[in-house]
């Protein structure tokens, strides 16, 4: 993508053509002059001549004058927005630390970054991406007004330079109405693209900081805003805390993870609730790190979706969950299901639905066998994007979950737009299970998914009384550390030796009346492998 525009190098060639007939001009006029300079008539004629001649100087003189200030004014905007460019914004912000403040008035500079930018490209292309970026621009440049300087500094990153702000709140407020300008999406060639900004702000009275520093500042509030989860704008403070080598590290290291094979799966299993057997395994992602050990996704996949890693990071996912469950379902049996979870960054991607396909098929496994877990907050953003992949995935045969189902949403419309097999209830749902309210919460939730042919599972059971209070009002699935925490691939393997698929919990934990005995179900092949 271009950001700089080309020195145009006509006029160059003009400026060159007009010397050339200036000096010949003059060496005619010099020549005739030495010829005829006694007579009168050369008189008339040569004083016009040398007027048009110097009129002519001065005019080619003003025209490489206009010309250089155009190829100066081109070489500091941006040739995609029109917006001041990295090198006119760090001139004018030089400028305006030079320039003294009213008394009680502040210079702010804004970092503004679109989060997981590079993920509309890999999943869109760098078109769709660049008017993406016309878009936005647009919007932050007719909220911002004259108010202040707007520029694009780099990518997907723009500057903001608001001078003689009369106090925190102004500051605060045009935060927020920048903020505001992605409530919308953005539509490009029939797709609905939501995007989200992280601003880090820095703020300053007399005596204010150099610009370098000044910017420094700004940037470790823009790091502090994506450390907090993105979306959101942190004003700079003394004490904020600044990129560590840590975290300079990760964001180096998670772009070759993949190849170095410092990935690792492992699996959570989801469990029956009324029979207290394993039924499926849900696939979570970690990162050995070579110097950090190992990470959980809380720690990596933020950055995956930020650098685009996270294309291919989910492919191997579902590529090694595939294998992994081919090889057990011989083991263990052909009804054991995995559930795979799938980012937005992921369910945007055109190739999505060839490359779970090719998985499947590779390792010999039935689509049905396969769940993709995706969340509420990519169904509420309802586009035709949207419903044609998950009506393309389904009518392939695969499995369609949502997971953390309940937080912070209150639509359930989609619910009935959507053909979904199954809810994954949070785990919040269960943090307050005592209260009367609560209760009727899971319960009428557990029955809305019935009554809509989807299966209920519950995330996060911890206890016997959130065990039980679920088998009581018929949650189908569950998961959490009281029936099984996760299990790499050689614990998982030793688990279901001794145990098969059955879960094993203290008598005490679940009423006798309400729990069914059930014999550890191990293949025939499984069997023979060990008499083997």
């Amino acid at each position: 993508m271009q950001t700089e525009t080309k020195k145009d190098s006509q006029p160059k060639t003009l400026r060159h053509v007009a010397s050339g007939f200036y000096l010949m001009g003059m060496t005619v006029a010099a020549g005739w002059v030495v010829s005829t300079l006694t007579t009168p008539i050369a008189l008339l004629v040569l004083v016009p001549m040398f007027v048009l001649l110097l009129a002519g100087r001065h005019f080619d003189r003003r025209a490489v004058e206009l010309s250089q200030r155009r190829e100066d004014d081109h070489a500091r905007l941006d040739a995609l927005t029109g917006l001041p460019n990295r090198r006119a914004f760090l001139e004018e912000l030089r400028a305006c630390l030079e320039t003294p403040l009213e008394p009680g008035h502040f210079t702010a500079v804004f970092f503004i970054d679109l989060d997981r930018f590079k993920g509309i490209n890999d999943a869109l292309g760098h078109m769709a991406g660049d008017r993406f970026l016309l878009e936005i621009s647009s919007r932050l440049q007719n909220c911002l007004g004259d108010r202040g300087l707007l520029a694009r500094f780099a990518g997907d990153e723009f500057t903001l330079l608001f001078n003689n702000a009369s106090g925190r709140q102004e500051v605060i407020d045009l935060a927020q109405q920048l903020m505001a300008q992605f409530n919308e999406d953005v539509e490009i060639n029939g797709h609905k693209i939501w995007a989200s900004t992280s601003m880090g702000i820095a703020m300053v009275g007399m005596p204010r900081p150099p610009a370098d520093e000044f910017l420094s500042m700004a940037d470790s509030a823009l790091y502090n805003a994506k450390a907090q989860g993105r979306g959101q704008f942190v004003l700079y403070e003394p004490n904020l805390p600044r990129p560590t080598p840590r975290s300079l590290s990760l964001d180096a290291d998670i772009r070759t993870a993949v190849e170095k094979g410092e990935l690792e799966l492992c699996y959570q299993p989801v469990v029956d609730l009324a029979q207290l057997q394993i039924v499926g395994l849900e696939a979570l992602v970690r990162w050995r790190h070579p110097r950090y050990g190992l990470l959980s996704p809380n720690e990596f996949i933020s950055l995956a979706e930020e650098t685009g890693v996270i294309k291919y990071l989910g492919l191997w996912v579902v590529n090694e969950a595939c294998k992994r469950l081919s090889a057990w379902q011989g083991l263990y049996g052909d009804k054991l299901g995995m559930s795979v979870n799938l980012s937005a960054l992921q369910f945007r991607q055109k190739e999505l639905l060839a490359e779970i396909a090719a998985a499947s098929a590779r390792s010999g496994l039935e689509p049905r066998a396969l769940q993709l877990e995706i969340t509420e907050s990519l169904l509420l953003k309802d586009d035709f994007q949207t419903q044609q992949t998950l009506r393309d995935l389904r009518e392939t045969g695969f499995r369609i979950a949502v997971d953390d189902f309940g937080v912070g949403y209150s639509s359930l419309s989609y619910l009935k737009r959507f053909d979904i097999d199954t809810l994954k209830l949070d785990q919040s749902f269960l943090s307050e299970l005592s209260e009367p309210r609560s209760q009727a919460l899971i319960s009428g939730t557990v029955q809305l998914g019935h009554s809509l042919g989807m299966k209920v599972v519950a995330e996060g059971i911890e206890n016997a009384e959130e065990l039980n209070f679920l088998r009581k009002v018929g949650c189908d699935e569950g998961q959490g550390y009281l029936l099984c925490k996760p299990l790499d691939e050689r614990q998982l393997i030793d688990y279901f030796t001794h145990h098969g698929r059955a879960i094993v919990l203290p008598d005490q934990q679940v009423p006798l009346e309400g729990r069914r005995e059930v014999e550890p179900r191990v293949s025939p092949r499984y069997r023979a492998s060990q008499a083997a």
